[in-house]
This record gives C-alpha cells, sequence and structure tokens, in this order.
C-alpha cells in the first residue's frame, strides 16, 4: 500500500471515529458503554481516569467503550467545556497500561462537535474481564484506588462488583475458554470440500407434456376416412382421458398454455427431484453444551449457481394444502451480491455430531459451473461462545 493510501484510510478512520462520537453524544445519555466528562484527566483527578475505565471494561456489554471528554449532558441541556491542549495519545495509553491489568487496548483522540473542541477515549472491545488496579493511585490528598481494586459501570452508575457480576464473567470467560478451538464444521460427507454434481441433460415435465400434445395433435391431422371413423366410435364407447379424449382445437390450446400449466412442475423438477441436497455437521468437542447455537453460511453469488429459496410445492400440493409435506427448512436471504444460509439449531451436545439443517438445503448448479468452485464462510454463534467461530468450506462442481 503507497503511502498516499494509508494517508487516505487513516483521514477516513478519523473521520469515522468522529462521527460515531457524534452520534453517540446526539442520541445517547450515559450508560454501560457510554461516559461523559465535563474535564480532562488532568492533576489532582488523573487517578480518576484509571477508576472510569476500568467500571467500563468491566461492564456487562459487547463491544467498545467510550469515554467523552468536555461535556456534561443535563436533561433540557448540554455543557461544554473546550479541551484546547488535550493530552498526548501516547501519554494516555501508556498511563492505562501502567496501571490497569490485564492490558487494555486504547484511543485517545480530539475531535470537534458542532465547534467545540472535545476530546474522545475509546476501550477497544475489552474481552479479558475482570479488569484491576495494579497499583495504589493517590493524589496529594488521599488514594484515589487502591491496588487489586477493581469496580463496574452498571447504567449510568459506577460501583463495587458484587457476587452475581464475578459469576457472570467468570460464566462467560470460563464457557468462551472451554468451547474456543472445541467446534469442527463440515459437509455430510466428513469433509470440508464437496463435489456437487451440475445439470444435464434437462427434460422438464413441460417437454414431456408438448410432447405428448404434438403426438396427439399430429396423429388426429392423420386420421381419414375408415380409420377416423373407428377412432371415433371407439372413443365413443371407452370415452379416453387425457389428451386422447380432446379435440384438436382444444389441444392446440393446451400446447399454447404448456409452459404456464406446469410452471410448479418444472421447479419442482429442477429444485427438488434434480437440485443436490446439502448438509452440514457440527461436532461438538468441549466438555459442555453449546447453548442458543446459530449457523450461518454466505455463499458467493455467482452465475449459473441457484440456492433455493424454498422447496416448491406441486400443483396438487398448492392446490390440496392438506396433502402438502411440512418442512424445516432453512432461511435463504438474497443480499448484496451473496446468498446468506441461516439456522437456529439450540442446544449442541458435546462429544456427538449435529446435523444442521432439518431439512436439506437445495443446490442447484447449471452444466457451465462443472470444473469450477466455490468458496463458502460458515460462522457459528452461540450464548456461552464469546465470539462466533468462522469455518471455510468448500463447494466443487463436477
Amino acid at each position: 500500500m503507497s503511502l498516499f493510501n494509508i494517508i487516505i484510510l487513516a483521514y477516513e478512520m478519523k473521520q469515522n471515529q468522529q462521527d460515531l462520537a457524534g452520534d453517540l453524544i446526539r442520541y445517547n445519555n450515559e450508560n454501560e458503554y457510554l461516559e461523559f466528562k465535563l474535564v480532562e484527566y488532568r492533576g489532582e483527578i488523573r487517578g480518576n481516569l484509571i477508576k472510569d475505565v476500568i467500571a467500563l471494561a468491566n461492564s456487562n456489554h459487547m463491544g467498545d467503550r467510550y469515554i467523552i471528554i468536555g461535556i456534561k449532558k443535563h436533561p433540557h441541556e448540554i455543557e461544554f467545556n473546550a479541551i484546547e491542549h488535550p493530552e498526548d495519545s501516547a501519554g494516555i495509553q501508556q498511563y492505562i497500561h501502567k496501571n490497569i491489568t490485564p492490558e487494555l487496548k486504547v484511543t485517545y483522540e480530539p475531535f470537534i462537535y458542532e465547534g467545540h473542541k472535545l476530546a474522545f477515549l475509546t476501550i477497544c472491545d475489552p474481552v479479558d474481564q475482570p479488569y484491576f488496579s495494579i497499583k495504589d493511585i493517590n493524589n496529594s490528598k488521599t488514594r484515589l484506588i487502591g491496588e487489586n481494586a477493581t469496580f463496574i459501570k452498571k447504567g449510568s452508575y459506577q460501583v463495587l462488583p458484587g457476587r452475581a457480576d464475578f459469576d457472570r464473567i467468570y460464566r462467560k470467560k470460563y464457557a468462551a475458554a472451554g468451547l474456543e478451538g472445541k467446534l469442527e464444521l463440515s459437509f455430510q460427507n466428513g469433509s470440508r470440500e464437496i463435489q456437487i454434481p451440475c445439470i444435464r441433460d434437462i427434460r422438464l415435465p413441460s417437454d414431456v407434456q408438448k410432447d405428448e400434445i404434438e403426438n396427439e395433435i399430429h396423429f388426429k391431422e392423420q386420421l381419414w376416412g375408415p380409420d377416423f371413423l373407428a377412432y371415433v366410435e371407439n372413443a365413443k364407447l371407452n370415452e379416453p382421458a387425457g389428451y386422447k379424449g380432446m379435440a384438436v382445437p382444444e389441444l392446440r390450446e393446451r400446447l399454447r398454455t404448456v409452459k404456464m400449466n406446469f410452471q410448479s412442475e418444472d421447479v419442482y423438477y429442477i429444485n427438488e427431484n434434480r437440485a443436490f441436497k446439502l448438509n452440514i455437521e457440527l461436532l461438538n468437542n468441549g466438555t459442555q453444551f453449546l447453548e442458543k447455537a446459530l449457523v450461518i453460511l454466505t455463499i458467493p453469488g455467482v452465475d449459473g449457481l441457484t440456492v433455493v429459496e424454498r422447496i416448491p410445492f406441486t400443483t396438487y400440493q398448492q392446490a390440496v394444502p392438506a396433502f402438502a409435506p411440512e418442512y424445516d427448512y432453512p432461511s435463504v436471504k438474497n443480499a448484496g451480491g451473496r446468498v446468506m444460509v441461516t439456522r437456529e439449531i439450540g442446544e449442541v451436545r458435546h462429544g456427538m455430531k449435529t446435523q444442521v439443517f432439518n431439512d436439506a438445503l437445495r443446490i442447484v448448479a447449471v452444466e457451465k459451473l462443472a470444473g469450477t468452485m466455490v468458496p463458502v464462510i460458515a460462522q457459528v454463534f452461540g450464548a456461552n461462545l464469546f465470539k462466533p467461530q468462522e469455518f471455510e468450506l468448500l463447494m466443487r462442481f463436477v
């Protein structure tokens, strides 16, 4: 990457942070991930920075946490205090690193909001709770924070954590550690690569019906003389069903509308009879259940590849719903040139494989895809999985 591109990227990141800070001010009050401070952490109150950062880092929130400095929100107004010469970002980072354990990543940047000079501190996704002070922090009058002290932000209040807070933190911590790297995902063949046959020699139900109608029309138009009279007498006696019982004008009308009349059968033939039935297996090698598991597949949009959105019904099944089967098919959505397949599978027991789809995903690939490959990104989420685990699968078309 060129120096120019690096500069542009840095500028865009800074603009995004400023936009985020502005939205936090406009649309939020103080909460478990947001704190407003009227004055910068300097002099006698510098130690309060450690206390506030620890409290936010320990809060029950997923993602980054923020302190916006130079502002105080009141019920009906916002009070500003311009930060004319904000402290150096490196100094803030070093002070936090020297006084908080485990280590936290933070950023500290000046920004302007509606003409007011403010500062924006971001605590970047603290995932190693609980956080503690490393040593005593004093000012000229008193001790602000003791060694190994810890705090937690609840709503707009900062308090000492209780037993329930530590239970939550350690339950999540050990649950995440217990399942991290312990999940395996594969296709139904036990591999992360699968061969999918392309559809060849397609003869749709409407094509079959078209040929039958055309043959019957041709047969009846060729009848003449004694053969025709014999055919008519036979028809009167036996009342033939189907196309044999239709006159030529009716047959021609059926021929004209055959594609429309058999559209459901054609779709069913392609998307059900000829589709490849794809499934995924999830293996939990941990020592505990994976709770509220969710699997998301991301498949690139490729010309000639269809991920069927729903299992089709025949015309008869549509006309008589009582005879239509019930399916538990995954959610399939097309978005931004890709297909997202989602399936909630609930609790996944440890030590055994779980089939992700109750009804297999239908995949249709045309012949021109033969010899190509399409990568699939699979993500597994869980209530006791701190971060989703990601796998790359491969569909090879033959």
